[in-house]
């Protein structure tokens, strides 16, 4: 039987011998990075192992194992499925299962795979900033990303009744293809940051992988490292500064943990090994599992909302001990000062915050707002200062 390292071995030495005969350039990158480099072997590493490639050899790579046609293996991409990363592609077993508990995946294949991640255009180019999407851009993103994860499956399934009913509620994005869509946001993606050639990275001082940005010195010239499997793999030429960035200062303590359960069979076919997973009775622990782990995420996610509630109050506070200072060496303050001290106002009305001045200071206010006819915000702010935050309860 063989385990999970012996088919992530196989299909890196099948990615491997794609890129030496196009010159394509690859690294590991994160955890799989660390394990190799302190560990020397890809064992008892993260169970997927995740390299990285600019993204226009990586699609070609993708083209090419595509092309081979291979009934043992899949691809999965934005490509062919409209609802994945845009980010990365999947390379994977097809008659094996890689099953993470409590872990969302919106994949079609849940074999044992590779993750191939981008490296991203970030920060400059000749000096200038890279173009980040538009607001509308990213409206339009978040409605088509919801229609694809409703009607993915429709599209795939090629089930013409569900396609029409869904073009009722969803409009004619319906109609027009899931993967249509997703196809054309992907190239809008490619456009503002991909990279076609490892040779463009000298275009560039930073670069991101994976929501991680790291100087492109650190990255330009691979070194190759020997495994104790008799693998060889690419890793950053700087090594070291690179897993402090991304892993952390105490990397060389820090081991592969995997908080989740995991359940693999890569004997059999994800369908069937769910099944035995569900006829086994660890879905009631699985399902329990989830509950608490999404708790756990609220309770971390709350905790984060107040401490940034926290610091808008604190920064607020400076702001208002900041204008009562500057108001009271004036008499009559000017219309400029009056403005700022609004303007201040108005960015922490919006949070549902405000603070009071002295009572000179706070008539001036007023007097300003109603001569612009700001009526809306006068009356919220009057409505604010009534509420006395230090009142017992």
């Amino acid at each position: 039987m063989k385990n999970i390292y012996d088919v992530q071995k196989q299909l890196l030495k099948e990615i491997d011998e794609i890129c030496r005969d196009k010159g394509f350039q690859y690294f590991l990158v994160g955890f799989s990075a660390m394990n190799a480099y302190k560990n020397h072997t890809l064992k008892d590493g993260p169970w997927t192992l995740s390299l990285a490639m600019v993204q226009g050899e990586a699609e070609q790579l993708a083209t090419e194992l595509i092309g081979q046609k291979n009934s043992k293996r899949y691809v999965e991409w934005v490509i062919n499925n409209p609802i994945y990363s845009e980010n990365h592609f999947t390379y994977g077993a097809i008659d094996t299962t890689s099953i993470r508990l409590g872990h969302e995946e919106k994949l079609y294949n849940h074999g044992i795979h590779l993750n191939v991640y981008y490296i991203d255009a970030y920060a400059t180019i000749e000096k200038k900033m890279i173009p980040e999407k538009t607001k509308s851009y990213r409206i339009v993103r978040k409605f088509f990303k919801g229609v694809n994860e409703r009607n993915a499956k429709e599209h795939i399934s090629g089930n013409p009744v569900k396609r029409i009913a869904k073009s009722v509620v969803y409009g004619p994005a319906s109609l027009i293809g899931a993967e249509r869509i997703a196809k054309k946001m992907y190239d809008e993606r490619y456009k503002i940051r991909g990279i076609d050639t490892w040779k463009d990275l000298c275009k560039y001082s930073e670069v991101a992988i994976n929501k991680y940005v790291v100087p492109v010195k650190w990255i330009d010239n691979c070194r190759k490292y020997e495994l104790e499997e008799g693998v060889s793999v690419f890793l950053p030429n700087e090594t070291e500064q690179y897993l402090m960035s991304v892993v952390g200062e105490d990397w060389k303590e820090k081991e592969c943990s995997h908080p989740l359960k995991h359940i693999i069979s890569t004997e059999k076919p994800f369908e069937e090994s769910l099944r035995l997973l569900k006829a086994s009775g660890v879905e009631k622990e699985y399902n329990q599992r989830v509950d608490k782990i999404q708790y756990e995420r609220a309770k971390v996610k709350d905790e984060y909302a107040n401490i940034e509630s926290l610091k808008q109050l604190v920064f607020m506070t400076k702001e208002q001990v900041y204008y009562e200072r500057l108001l009271s060496k004036q008499k009559n303050a000017s219309d400029s000062l009056i403005k700022q001290v609004v303007k201040s106002l108005k960015k922490y009305e919006e949070m549902n915050l405000t603070f009071r001045l002295n009572e000179q200071a706070e008539r001036e206010i007023d007097s300003y707002l109603e001569r612009e006819g700001e009526v809306e915000l006068l009356a919220r702010l009057q409505e604010l200062r009534k509420v006395d935050i230090f009142a017992g309860k």
